[in-house]
């Protein structure tokens, strides 16, 4: 999953929802501002610590995964190395 773009979409929905609520509160434009502002820095932040997260997480998982493909692999190397063991030997 790609969560490049979650700290933006995280913070644009809560200036959404905090224009909302200063408009139907009928703040004055200076504190609109400044509170808008805030939000946006602060859930902006947010969401860049829960983005390195779930990278973390998704790496994780990922790793996870990958292990039991590499562990099967090297039995199958070693079955290859121990089959080519036996020919060698029954060809002497």
């Amino acid at each position: 999953m790609k969560s490049k773009f979650l700290p933006c979409l995280i913070m644009l929905l809560a200036g959404f929802i905090c224009s909302i609520v200063s408009i139907e509160q009928k703040t004055d434009l200076m504190t609109f501002t400044t509170r808008l502002l805030l939000v946006l820095v602060i859930f902006y932040m947010i969401g860049a610590i829960i983005r390195v997260i779930f990278d973390k997480a998704f790496t994780a998982m990922s790793d996870k995964k990958e292990e039991p493909a590499e562990s099967d692999t090297d039995t199958e190397d070693a079955k290859d190395t121990k089959e080519s063991e036996n020919v060698e030997t029954d060809s002497n």
